[in-house]
């Protein structure tokens, strides 16, 4: 082993002793050692900022699986897990210089904002897409809308066991990134749609799983709990079935779109923050740019102009004005004149 790929295992090995998903660990693996490949023997010493550059120029080079270039952000990530290693590297005194300390990684975090999503109609469309008239239908509809009730990531409703659902009070206990778990509610149509699918589908699908353990999932394959390869492909065939494709949608989507939905309604952000199990309030105040619609709706509700209850202030309306309130005085003037006079006759009657 190459003293390159020693620093590499020093920090792989830090990352297994934090709360990190098995994914998280598993995509920061794979990314280290794209790295390594691509840099050979070279002295990290003698790395600077320069070369991460051209490294960022190679990783636009290549080509997934789909032959189409890596996504921008993914491209980002792979710089962000370099950024953390170095930045150990230099804690760790293995290191002098961080090579990535001035290198501009904001883009990940501006196209947050600019992650596809569903809107509010669009994504009824795509619930009410999927069939219900086979088992695996209804155990898709059942999923999806769980996804959309509550936020969820794939890897919390996929993981989801029977024993942390609790239909009587609509509750569920998920477990997220870093093994934290919460507490999270859902709605009556995920409700319907989770017992259409336990009431006889579940079972039939249950039935032909081998594995004992794998039947502890709520989501079930005839091979054990749902994988997110099969989830995707059904996935895009409900978007294609709702006329939804070609928007760069995916099922990560569903959970933009509950905290879009949530806050655009007017939910506080610390409790979407604890619906979706975000750490930091940062994550998610991603939601809370303002779409064009809400900004509309804003200005026509509270802009003195734009206000159908607005009228213009003219000479005309300054007359009538102040006509009501000579009225108004006179009245008042007139009150005060009767009891005025009720009391001086109150006092002779008793005189």
């Amino acid at each position: 082993m190459n003293k390159n790929r020693e620093l590499a295992q020093a920090y792989l090995s830090l990352l297994d002793g934090r709360l990190l998903s098995v994914s998280t660990r598993k995509r920061c693996r794979y990314y280290l050692a794209r790295f390594l490949s691509w840099i050979g023997d070279e002295d990290l010493r003698e790395v600077a900022a320069l070369r991460l550059l051209e490294y960022r120029q190679h990783l636009k080079q290549i080509r997934g699986k789909n032959g189409r270039p890596l996504a921008e952000s993914t491209v980002e990530l792979h710089l962000l897990t370099l950024k953390d290693w170095f930045s150990f590297l230099v804690r760790s005194d293995l290191l002098l210089a961080n090579p990535t300390e001035n290198l501009n990684l904001d883009r990940v975090r501006a196209n947050e904002h600019l992650r596809p999503t569903f809107g509010e109609d669009e994504i009824v469309r795509f619930l009410e897409s999927i069939p219900l008239d086979s088992h695996v239908g209804k155990r898709d509809r059942a999923f999806f809308e769980l996804l959309y009730s509550s936020g969820l990531r794939f890897a919390e409703a996929a993981g989801l066991l029977m024993k942390e659902l609790d239909l009587s009070e609509r509750l569920m206990r998920v477990t997220g990134k870093g093994s934290r778990q919460r507490t999270v509610p859902f709605c009556q149509p995920a409700l319907r749609s989770l017992l259409a699918y336990l009431k006889g589908a579940r079972k039939r699908l249950a039935s032909r799983i081998r594995n004992p353990e794998m039947k502890r999932f709520v989501f079930l394959s005839t091979k054990g709990r749902v994988s997110w390869k099969v989830m995707s492909v059904r996935f895009a065939r409900y978007l294609d079935l709702a006329d939804l494709t070609g928007r760069g949608l995916t099922m990560h989507s569903i959970r933009h779109a509950t905290a879009t939905h949530l806050l655009s309604r007017g939910a506080g952000v610390r409790y979407v923050q604890e619906l979706l199990g975000h750490r930091s309030l940062s994550s998610t105040q991603v939601y809370t740019h303002p779409s064009k619609e809400n900004i509309k709706a804003v200005y026509r509700t509270f802009h003195p102009r734009e206000n159908e209850f607005y009228r213009e202030v003219d000479a005309e309306y300054l007359a009538a004005l102040d006509a009501l309130e000579k009225e108004i005085r006179a009245g008042k003037e007139y009150q005060r004149a009767r009891l005025k006079r009720w009391a001086e006759e109150g006092r002779r009657v008793e005189g």
